[in-house]
Formats: structure tokens, sequence, C-alpha cells
């Protein structure tokens, strides 16, 4: 029962905020429920092991369930909203009305238990997220990004369509039980894994399927960014694990040798282009990037440990990076620029934000106590006992991101104040509390790892 609850709250509390003139507390109320059930169905799961919880509707087609790796993304979206509502709290209502229906459909992609139902909710998290960009993008080139993240996501989600009908044709069952003990001929088996496996790989992304994502990042607003690099981009990795190798494991197990080539491409590359970024918003778009090649090397390992930390890394990036662009929000709503040459020297002037900003990246470096070192080890583990040189190449990866991660602290916060910068003004109450949630799991998950490695 408390599942449901914390399903249908952001839909009731989307529709109260609608029907008034001003949204008031009803988003955070709403919010914070969904919060409270999703922290407390963890718990439950730690202390049982990560069973699996499934409830259903009779008579509908239609079903739920949780194991412990959806109520780990279920719990990550309830915490990004959260926060995301608390720090646009004054704003106009349209944000918290987006970001709970966003919420509601998250919740949907991460515990149905069949297949069409995961498409349906897979794609409807794009219609908030264009709202939210097309309404609230930072400057003129925001209907430019909308065109890139739908036809991207549209082209890859028309190929997995057509692959979810042939699985359901061939098999007369979309439900999850189902399907992960279906094993299919060579031929369709691995047409089926690449019709999947292609709108996972845009979504997550790797390259060359990125494109899309720096752009969309340097134009939508801070909530937009957060929701996408927090949680949205992890619908690509939870696909990938749930059909990808729940459902056609030796398709994936054959073409393991194309993840490793794009992961490694992407940690490398990716490390290499963040390095050259002037926005401070596409530094963290990229690194993204990389974080996500990480995950993708971890998943197919096919090394529990590996499994462990690609899921690990993904709700640790999706802290960290969440945490990240509220700061640059804070930033761009100060100075009204993103460009890392108009700052310099703002440590003297905002000691507090700095020192959050420090934190986060020493997070995003995988600094040990941090959930970045753990995720990272873990990976590491995991493909090391499959490829020493593939484990070698994904250094490099690690080795970038504290180089760009240092450069771009640095070129912010140390060094001579800039003549452009005339006043500077720290951290508020309100922003503080919304970015210090994130910190304290990030520093929670660093120091005791195995609650959560008990948990998938």
């Amino acid at each position: 029962m408390e599942l449901w609850i914390g399903m249908i709250s952001p839909w009731i509390g989307s529709i109260m905020i609608s029907m008034s003139k001003r949204s008031g507390r009803k988003g955070i109320i709403s919010s914070g429920i969904v919060w409270v059930v999703m922290t407390r169905e963890l718990v439950k799961r730690v202390s049982k092991g990560g069973e699996v919880s499934e409830e259903r509707m009779e008579n509908m087609w239609y079903s739920v369930g949780v194991d412990g790796m959806s109520i780990g993304f279920m719990w990550l979206t309830s915490v990004l909203v959260s926060v995301s509502i608390i720090s646009e709290y004054k704003k106009e209502k349209g944000i918290q009305e987006q970001l709970l229906i966003m919420e509601g459909i998250l919740m949907e992609v991460f515990s149905v238990r069949d297949i069409v139902w995961f498409y349906v909710s897979y794609e409807g998290v794009l219609i908030p997220m264009v709202m939210m960009l097309g309404r609230g993008g930072s400057r003129e080139r925001r209907i430019r990004a909308v065109y890139m993240l739908i036809i991207y996501t549209l082209l890859g989600s028309m190929i997995m369509m057509m692959g979810i009908i042939v699985m359901y044709v061939s098999v007369g069952s979309s439900g999850y039980e189902v399907l992960m003990n279906v094993r299919y001929g060579e031929r369709i088996g691995g047409w089926l894994w690449w019709s999947i496996m292609i709108s996972m790989m845009i979504k997550m992304p790797l390259i060359p399927l990125h494109v899309w994502l720096p752009e969309v990042h340097a134009e939508a607003p801070t909530v937009g960014s957060v929701m996408l690099a927090g949680i949205m981009l992890k619908m690509g990795g939870y696909g990938m694990l749930r059909i990808g190798i729940g459902m056609l494991s030796e398709e994936s197990v054959y073409n393991s040798p194309v993840i490793y080539v794009m992961s490694v491409i992407s940690g490398v590359y990716g490390g290499m282009s963040t390095i050259s970024q002037i926005d401070w918003k596409k530094i963290i778009a990229y690194s993204s990037i990389v974080h996500m090649g990480m995950v993708g090397v971890g998943m197919y390992s096919m090394r529990r440990e590996g499994y462990s930390g690609s899921i690990m890394m993904m709700i640790s990036h999706g802290i960290i990076s969440s945490g990240m662009f509220m700061v640059v929000g804070m930033m761009y709503e100060r100075y009204k620029t993103r460009w890392i040459k108009y700052y310099g020297g703002m440590e003297r002037g905002m000691p507090i934000m700095s020192r959050i900003m420090w934190m986060l990246s020493m997070g995003n470096m995988g600094v040990p106590l941090t959930s970045g070192y753990v995720s990272e080890m873990w990976i590491m583990w995991g493909i090391m006992s499959v490829s020493k040189e593939i484990g070698v190449m994904m250094s490099i990866s690690m080795i970038l991101t504290v180089v760009y991660t240092i450069w771009m602290y640095n070129r912010v916060y140390k060094g001579e104040k800039k003549e452009y910068i005339r006043k500077e003004e720290d951290i508020s109450r309100r922003e503080y509390n919304s970015v210090s949630v994130l910190l304290v799991i990030m520093i929670i998950m660093g120091v005791k790892p195995s609650i959560w490695s008990e948990l998938w």
C-alpha cells in the first residue's frame, strides 16, 4: 500500500497545483511524501536483503514490482525532485507542476513489470522535459535543443518499439518474468539486442550518440539539468540492466565488445573534450558522458562487482552532478554567465559556496569516503577480472576526470578576482538547504557502502 501512495502522490500534487493560482507548499508536501515512502521502502529492503516486493491490480493489464535496483532509482528520483522543488520554491508554479508530473512518470519507469508499460513511461518522460526546456530555457538556442532532444530520443525509441513488438509477437507476453526466461534464435536475438540497446545508448548516452546532451544541458534551466543528468540518463543504464542483460543475456555477452569500445571512447575522448570546454554547464555535461562510460564497462563486465559498481555509479553520479548543476545555476542567477573566463577568486567572497563545490568536486573525482570512490573501485574490480587492458584504458578516463575537475574548480574559485565580478553574494539559506542534502547523501554512501551492495 505504501508503494502505491508514493506513486500517486506526485499526480495528486500536480493536479492540486494546476487547479490553484499559486503552488504554495503543495509541491514540497507531495514530493516530501514520496521521499518518505521511498526511504522507508529502501530501509525495508536493506533489512530484508533486497527481496522483490510486487503488487498487482486485478483485471487490468498492469502490474508494478520493486526490487533492490528499482527502489534505488525510485529513491534517487524522490530525492532529486524534492531538492529541485525546494530550490525553485519561489518561482512560477509551472516548474513544480512539471517536476511532479516527471516524478510520477519516472516512478512508473522503474516499477512497472511489463515491457510495454516500460516503453510508454520511458517515452512519457520526454513530455515534461520538453515543456521545461522550451519554457524555461536560458538562451535563444533552446528551441534547437528541444529539436535535438526529440529527434535523437524518438529515433532510438522507434527502433526499440519495433523490437518490443517482435518480442511480444514471438513470445505472446510482455511481462518481465516471462521474457527473462525466453531464449531467441541467433539472428533474431542479435537484432532484438541492437533494437533495444541503440535507444539505451542514446539515452545514457555513449559516444558517438551523445551530441544532443551538451546542447540540451546548456539550454535547460537548472532543474531541467538536475533531472536530466540526475535521473533521466539513468533510464538508459536501467534499461540496459533490466532488458539488455536481464532478458537478452546471451546476446549481451556476445556483443559486450561493442559496449567496451563505446564505453572506453566515452571515457577517454569524453574526458579530453571536457577539458576543452569553456561553458561551465557543458563541462559537467561532458563529465556525465565520462561517468556513463564507466557505467557501461561495469555492467558488461558480467561480474557482481561490476553490476553493483555500475548501479552505485549511476546513483552517485545522480547525486553529485545534480549538486554541481545546482551550484552553477546559483552562480548564473547572480552573474548571468556560465563562461569560465569571467570567474576567478570567488572563494574569498563566497566561502560557503566554494566549500560546497569543493566537496562535490571531491566526489566527482572519486576521492575516498565519497560515493564516487566506492563506485569506481567496484567497477575497476569487476572489469580488471575480465580484461586488464580495458581496465588500464578506463583508468586514463579517471585521471582525466581529476584533471578537468581540478581545472574547473581552480579557474572559478582560486586565483585573482576578475574585474567582471563587482559584487559577491554567498549562498542563501534556501539554496544551502537544497544542496546540503546531496552532500550528506554522497558522504553516507561513501562511508557505508555495504548498505547499498546488499540492496542489489
